[in-house]
């Protein structure tokens, strides 16, 4: 019988997530830049999964937060996952400058509210940044913006954000999260799923850790970030690393069927893919020039 585990101590953390307005959706929409996920541009996508030495996850960090800042953290693992799939390097991305950077393209006031943020203006963070202060997308490293130094104030972000090395953020296109095994190639091809779901879930036990079997229908608002997939007795299950101090956990088929057709409403979900993503899956673990 499949033990269910419910409400862990590691899930009692702060999870504050907005639900984005439909023109945050529709302002997404009009900016998608994607090609066609085709099978026949990534052959053998299956084994490219199935090779431990592709997999991002001994090179992650585990995180716990201690604000409501799941936003910034889910962007900073993303982030940080992609540009191991793209340079073969895994440097430490500024989770808190995510979170500050959200909170201002929200509205400047919100900067130091520790309210939380919306997944899809997440997005905007790396895809383009804060284009009308000149502030490029990405993310500086945690070393030049740690996480004890969160901004209250918008003007003393603003400063502090344009003198700030920004770290490129690997992606091309964004675009709405794609049927199941499309999100497999996407994943075997270096893109990550930038999502929001109620918490907590109700959880079961897979092989040694949690699994989101199914969809949560209510409770507050949490993003994550799906960054890889692994075959479990012959079952493919999606890798979302959390930031819970747990590290990550596995979401079924089930689940993200059903979370996908909904396109992860109300709090929202995109996938974002690098440059080039089927001309530089050949070359997996060489490093690009793409991005540096």
């Amino acid at each position: 019988m499949t033990a269910v585990i419910d409400y862990l101590d590691d899930d009692n953390q702060p999870v504050a997530l907005l639900r984005p307005s439909e023109d945050d959706l529709e302002y997404l929409d009009a900016t998608t830049i994607c090609r066609e996920i085709k099978e026949s541009d990534f052959p053998n996508w299956e084994d490219r999964l199935r090779d431990h030495a592709a997999s991002p996850l001994p090179h992650m960090r585990t995180q716990r937060q201690r604000r409501n800042d799941c936003q910034g953290q889910a962007l900073a693992g993303g982030t940080e996952a992609r540009r191991h799939y793209t340079t073969g390097r895994m440097g430490q991305l500024s989770d808190i400058y995510g979170y500050n950077a959200t909170e201002y393209i929200t509205g400047p006031k919100n900067v130091g509210r520790d309210r939380g943020s919306n997944i899809l203006i997440g997005v905007r963070v790396i895809t383009e940044g804060i284009p009308n202060q000149n502030i490029k997308p990405g993310l500086p490293t945690e070393q030049e913006w740690p996480y004890d130094t969160y901004e209250r104030d918008s003007s003393e972000f603003i400063t502090r954000a344009k003198n700030a090395a920004i770290t490129d953020g690997c992606v091309a296109e964004q675009l709405p999260m794609p049927a199941w095994k499309e999100m497999l190639i996407a994943v075997a091809a270096r893109g990550t799923g930038h999502i929001g779901t109620y918490w907590p879930p109700r959880w079961r036990q897979l092989n040694g850790k949690k699994c989101m079997d199914r969809a949560p229908r209510g409770g507050g608002g949490h993003a994550t970030e799906i960054i890889w997939a692994e075959e479990i007795s012959g079952n493919w299950y999606l890798v979302v690393w959390n930031s819970h101090g747990d590290g990550f956990f596995y979401m079924s088929r089930q689940c993200y069927e059903d979370l996908q057709q909904r396109q992860f409403r109300p709090f929202g979900g995109r996938l974002l893919m690098p440059i080039n993503a089927a001309e530089q899956f050949v070359n997996w673990a060489t490093e690009s020039p793409y991005f540096e």
